[in-house]
């Protein structure tokens, strides 16, 4: 009788510890790329190891779940392309821009987000909620939800 209490212990244990590894995945599954759809605002951006400052009309971006695509308004043009979403792997592919005249700062400020957008390869989420975008594990764009 012992010998069976003790088995019928170690199976509920294995089920229940189960249970509780599977939740932990599907809550980690659903948080990776469910999350990521929806409209951003740029909060920062880098390159060269140096932060881009954001002085003029804020950029924009939103990743479209239903058409698997990314559009961007990037103060002076627009952005738009496909992306491809792979748990917290993410490619922006076929981006097409807008050409607009755009002087000084802005123009900088475009050519560096539209650069950091090709060369982007992953996604994390950090603790107070914003969304970084990285090449490897170098951070080049960190955005937050509107």
């Amino acid at each position: 009788m012992c010998v069976f209490y003790s088995l019928t212990q170690k199976i509920i244990f294995l089920v229940i510890l189960f249970a509780s590894l599977s939740m932990q995945a599907k809550k980690r599954k659903s948080t990776s790329s469910a999350s990521l759809y929806g409209t951003y605002e740029l909060v920062q951006q880098y390159t060269d190891s140096s932060i881009v400052s954001i002085r003029f009309k804020p950029t924009e971006i939103t990743f479209d779940k239903k058409d698997n695509r990314m559009n961007a308004n990037v103060g002076c043009n627009s952005i738009g392309g496909s992306m491809n979403v792979n748990g917290n792997n993410v490619q922006f592919l076929q981006l097409l821009q807008t050409k607009m005249f755009c002087e000084g700062e802005p123009n900088e400020i475009e050519s560096h987000f539209t650069q950091n957008l090709q060369a982007v390869n992953m996604y994390k989420f950090q603790k107070n909620g914003q969304l970084a975008l990285y090449r490897h594990n170098i951070l080049l764009i960190v955005l937050k939800r509107k």
